[in-house]
């Protein structure tokens, strides 16, 4: 496979909620917004039917396979960033767990997902604090892989890739899934939606956090 991105494969798609097509570019000072971080090009349209704001065209998911697996830790690994690094990762997760816990009982906690674990230091952390708990992780860099797996770490790759059939294999198996600052990237939100459902106890947590 192609591992850089010069030639990048882009794809028309319609709304993820209502499937309509008629859309208009987002605008910036009257010109359509075409500037995105690290200068990719991104294109974000609204959708003139419901309102929800997404991009099309996009990268296709090939490319994207390449970024995620080997460009994006470059770009956004927090862990590996001098002025943010482990501390802070773990720091985030003591705040999420801050507040899970009011709505889960922490001994009766057997199964935790962390969806985008990168490294998989959160998920320690949630280890320490209910130690009784098994951890997954669904992460595409293979470096965060292999560190989620380390013994220093003890988690369990459920699979590098989200869209995967990987759900049934996990049917109302988790107590709590994680999925913070990930949800945004997800092709399509509508189907991740129904796998995480599928994936979370009937009494289960999930935990949402999202840009703005």
């Amino acid at each position: 496979m192609n591992r850089n991105l010069n030639n990048i494969k882009w794809e028309k798609v319609p709304c993820h909620i209502c499937n309509g097509s008629a859309t208009h570019p987002i605008l910036l000072r009257g010109e359509p917004l075409v500037d995105g971080q690290f200068g990719f090009a991104v294109h974000p349209v609204i959708c003139r039917s419901c309102g929800l704001i997404f991009l099309s065209p996009r990268w296709s998911k090939e490319i994207y396979n390449i970024f995620y697996q080997n460009y994006y830790d470059m770009f956004y690994r927090l862990e590996i960033k001098p002025d943010y690094g482990k501390a802070s990762v773990v720091n985030n997760m003591a705040t999420n767990w801050s507040r899970i816990k009011k709505y889960v009982n922490p001994v009766k906690v057997e199964n935790i997902l962390d969806v985008g674990c990168a490294y998989g230091f959160g998920l320690q952390y949630l280890k320490g604090e209910m130690p009784g708990a098994s951890i997954y992780g669904i992460e595409s860099s293979p470096d965060g892989c292999a560190s989620l797996e380390s013994p220093e770490i003890g988690g369990k790759l459920i699979t590098n890739d989200f869209d995967l059939d990987w759900e049934q294999e996990y049917r109302n198996k988790m107590d709590i899934i994680i999925v913070r600052h990930v949800f945004e990237h997800v092709l399509e939100p509508m189907k991740t939606l129904a796998k995480l459902r599928t994936a979370l106890k009937p009494d289960g947590v999930i935990y949402f956090a999202v840009p703005d």
